[in-house]
């Protein structure tokens, strides 16, 4: 006998059942028809029931339901599953089915009579037990998934209109909502992000996405010409939550004169700096009147991100080919007069007193040469340390440091880079790039890092084309491990493990 889902039957009208833990085959399917309902309810498609079915389906929930108020689909003592077992087939249908409970009741309240409330109430507080956190190292990322399912459903509104129906998951949704905003707000004082396990995936601009969504701001746009703040057009985004700065990448900024569009050219090297905004959906319609849709511009779903995360916008582009001034990330935002920038240093310049040499001038102690410095010698307002993705490298022969190797970074990397991050204008950035040499083999690549969480751009400079390998200078390492103490708590052994991480060993051949 097969359970295999008919893939022509809905997930919604296949019967609950009680499957087996220890027939092999019935557990494949419990996991098999678990995990379909929880994923048809996810994409959203319990949103396309009629009335019929809604009922039918909930009439099988009441009958199906176990005496704590889940959906288990394998009905055994909870020491007998693993952690992610009791989520796959406990706790995802039952989060499935309040979704489902949540859009129904908006939409057809008169059907939940004294009987199929008390059903839905039992569901909504089983739901709690997990306080909605996915399995193990997905934990953050679970709870985001559950909350945008619900929030999708319509849980704000359900909860305005219908707290009475479980008074406890009324109030640990909206304890849970306040308790994400204040952890964003603590974050980013810090200079931090909410993270998932892995510290590279950043998820506060998703959970700031959500608390939006939660409040009936349910579409999300990237704006970055005049609709951004201080724009002429800004006031049609009144009344809409900004979520902060956020960076394009991929795409050129092209200014037309009056307004600028976008141009996709696939490049990491492009980058377009805006603004995130979440918007009801009358407010989409304006500006989709504003921007002439469908005529003039028209729009798609892009990926958007800072040092806080990512999230998937509605970008506004021009149809046809546009003809323009291509706007370099330095000169970004778009005509927003801004002057200042953070570089990030990772190499030499983690130095303090060498990053000094290039913005005031003079000579660096272990070379002895000079540098000219720049117009504007004032040091930085600001600098902390930052770890980005990436990897360093060594190459070249640098007639500073004997002939020897120099650090340049590689944004493809899959490593763990330290930099320090200057608060400088954008005219010392550009001097200090044309006073590290300007040429493809050297710092002539400009490349943006992402938006910091006080919305200015990260930009650091490494080789357009990678050059030869080549191991560093003793006195270049000396530099580079007393800047990284700088900045990190390190001691000198562990600064130079880390540079030495970056060389690569070389093989030992066997003599005859």
């Amino acid at each position: 006998m097969t359970y295999n889902m008919n893939l022509e039957e809905s997930v919604y009208e296949k019967p609950f059942q009680h499957y087996e833990l220890n027939d092999p085959e019935m557990y494949a399917a419990a996991r098999c028809h678990a995990n379909a309902l929880y994923d048809a309810t996810l994409a959203g498609e319990h949103m396309k029931l009629t009335r019929e079915q809604v009922i039918a389906f909930w009439d099988q929930v009441a009958g199906f339901q176990s005496q704590d108020g889940m959906l288990r689909f394998i009905d055994v003592d909870g020491r007998e599953l693993r952690s992610y077992e009791r989520v796959d087939l406990w706790y995802q249908p039952t989060y499935a089915a309040v979704a489902l409970g949540i859009h129904a009741y908006l939409r057809w309240p008169e059907l939940f009579d004294e009987a199929r409330t008390a059903v839905f109430s039992k569901l909504l507080e089983a739901s709690l037990g997990r306080h909605f956190a996915g399995p193990g190292h997905s934990s953050c990322g679970g709870f985001v998934e559950v909350m945008r399912m619900f929030v999708r459903a319509g849980l704000g509104q359900f909860l305005k209109e219908a707290p009475e129906i479980c008074p406890v998951f009324t109030k640990e949704i909206q304890q849970t909502f306040e308790r994400v905003a204040s952890d964003i707000l603590c974050a980013r004082e810090e200079k931090s992000s909410l993270t998932e396990f892995d510290f590279q995936t950043c998820i506060s601009s998703a959970l700031s996405e959500l608390l939006a969504q939660y409040h009936g701001f349910t579409e999300t746009v990237f704006v970055y010409g005049t609709l951004m703040s201080g724009q002429q057009a800004n006031d049609l985004l009144d009344g809409s939550r900004k979520a902060g700065n956020f960076m394009l990448r991929g795409y050129q900024l092209i200014d037309l004169g009056a307004y600028p569009t976008v141009r996709e050219t696939q490049s990491v090297d492009d980058a377009v700096l805006g603004e995130v905004w979440f918007v009801t959906p009358e407010t989409l319609k304006r500006l989709d009147e504003y921007e002439g849709y469908g005529s003039l511009y028209t729009r798609r779903t892009v990926w958007v991100d800072n040092m806080e995360g990512g999230v998937n916008a509605q970008v506004y582009y021009g149809l046809g080919e546009p003809e323009g001034r291509v706007v370099p990330l330095l000169e970004q935002p778009w005509n927003s007069g801004e002057e200042m920038v953070w570089y990030a240093a990772y190499g030499s310049n983690l130095c303090a007193e060498r990053m000094a040499c290039y913005l005031q001038g003079g000579a660096c102690p272990e070379t002895g040469i000079s540098h000219i410095g720049c117009s504007d010698p004032n040091l930085w307002q600001d600098d902390f340390a930052r770890v980005l993705r990436g990897d360093v490298y060594f190459a070249n022969q640098s007639g500073r440091w004997n002939g020897q190797g120099v650090a340049f970074f590689d944004p493809a990397g899959k490593g763990h880079v330290v930099m320090r991050l200057y608060k400088i204008t954008r005219a010392q950035a550009r001097e200090v790039q044309e006073q590290e040499g300007m040429s493809p083999l050297w710092y002539g690549r400009t490349y943006c890092l992402g938006v910091e969480t006080d919305g200015l751009p990260i930009i650091t400079f490494t080789s357009v084309q990678r050059g030869q390998q080549n191991k560093p200078d003793e006195a270049y390492m000396n530099v580079l491990c007393r800047g990284i103490r700088e900045c990190q708590k390190m001691n000198k052994r562990e600064a130079m493990r880390y540079w030495k991480s970056w060389i690569p060993r070389q093989r030992k051949h066997k003599t005859s």
